[in-house]
Formats: C-alpha cells, structure tokens, sequence
C-alpha cells in the first residue's frame, strides 16, 4: 500500500514538473527584466552594467531611495558602451506588444505618483523623467520602470542614473513675482516715455 502512495506521488510530481516545462517551451519570453535597488546619498551618477538577455527588449524596474538632503523633482537615465562592447540599445515609450504584464504599453512610470512628461533624446541613449507634481521626498523610495530595446545589435551595455532636485515651491513663485515686477515696470516706463 505505501509503495503505491510513493509511485502515485512521484506520477504526479513528474505530470507536475512536465507541464510546467511545457509550458515554459510553449509560451515564448515577451520581455528581458533587470531589477535593480541604488540609494543616492548625493547627485552624482551612479552606472550599472547590464548583461542581456534573449528576447533583448524588456524593461529596467529601479528601485530608489533618496538619502540626499533635497527632494528629487526628475531623475535621469543614461545609457552607454563599456568595456569592449558597442551597443545600440535605446530607449523605447509607446505602445509594444512586449510590454509587461498588465501595461498598456512601454511608456515609463513611477511609483507613489505619476510621471508628468519625459524626453528621449540623444538618439534613444537619453531618458529624461519629470515629476514635479509628486516629488520624491527626502527618505522616499519609489520605483521607476522604463523600457529598453536592444535588438539591434544585442550587446551588453551600462546604464546611468541621476537625479535632480526639484525646485522648491516659494523660491520659484519669488522668481515668477520678481519677473513679472521687473516686466510691470519696464512695461510702464515705456508708456510714460
């Protein structure tokens, strides 16, 4: 009776273990994801080397944790060549059908708050993220995901990161009220001349 319990649990444990084989062969990898955890005591750049991966297009989820002494308004993505290696990898937004799980599509995001506006440039190496509605806080860790695709040439490539202070709220609203004061002024100096 007991050698008939054992065969019974090592049929199903083969059944179990062949299926989820089948299924990992079947259903074709959407996307390469890098998980990556930085604390920035200060705003000098901070560089990962990032090894790819079959299908060479995923997303980078970075966990941050700002330790400096001024809350973050925008953080900054970079990416380069190093060592021998000459990548093409750029950043990617918009809609791709390789998007994780539950997105809508490659656009990048944040944690505790949206993402107000972002910019790609420098031919794709360059992602610039703004968030000065919800800024990260001194102490705060948020997340941010971005998409990378480097089908291009599939080489492993570096990432940097960096993030900016956001300004603060009194010290821009004196610099909008010196402005227009300053505008006001010269603005009746010509009406009285």
């Amino acid at each position: 009776m007991k050698k008939l319990d054992d065969n019974k649990r090592r049929a199903s444990f083969l059944f179990l273990l062949c299926l989820c084989l089948g299924f990992l062969l079947v259903v074709p990898a959407q996307a390469d994801v890098e998980y990556l955890n930085l604390t920035f005591t200060d705003f000098n750049q901070q560089t990962v080397e990032n090894y790819d991966a079959a299908p060479w297009k995923g997303y980078l989820s970075l966990s941050v944790t700002n330790n400096t002494n001024a809350a973050w308004g925008d953080f900054h993505f970079m990416l380069f060549d190093f060592g021998q290696y000459s990548s093409q990898v750029t950043f990617v937004d918009g809609n791709c059908a390789w998007a994780k799980a539950g997105a809508a599509n490659c656009n990048p995001t944040k944690t505790s708050g949206p993402v107000d506006s972002w910019n790609i440039n420098n031919s794709g190496k360059n992602l610039d993220l703004f968030f000065y509605s919800n800024p990260v806080g001194i102490g705060q860790t948020v997340t941010f995901e971005v998409y990378t695709d480097n089908t291009g040439n599939q080489q492993p490539f570096a990432v940097g990161f960096t993030p900016s202070i956001a300004p603060e709220p009194v010290s821009s609203a004196l610099f909008i009220i010196g402005g227009a004061t300053l505008g006001a002024g010269r603005f009746f100096r010509r009406k009285k001349n």
